[in-house]
């Protein structure tokens, strides 16, 4: 069994193994459900979109950059 203390804020941390084995990185976020049995809380961690924040990013992006439009094959002849 793996254990954990509250600091004098509240916060927890997670012992390495389960950060380890559900891949926890700094900034992913959790939902908290209580359970149905006295002292009993559900930690989730919620999925990402694995592009998000990159609009964000790449607006915040001193540098310019352009979309290149997709390349467009031109069908070759077929002599008949």
């Amino acid at each position: 069994m793996l254990t954990a203390k509250a600091s004098t804020k509240g916060q927890i941390v997670l012992p390495r193994q389960l950060r380890e084995k559900y891949q926890v990185r700094t900034g992913d976020t959790f939902e908290f459900i209580e359970g149905d049995e006295p002292n009993v809380i559900i930690m989730r961690k919620l999925t990402r979109h694995p592009n998000e924040g990159l609009v964000d990013a790449l607006l915040a992006s001193p540098h310019r950059f352009e979309v290149p439009a997709p390349k467009r094959e031109i069908p070759k002849r077929i002599k008949l």
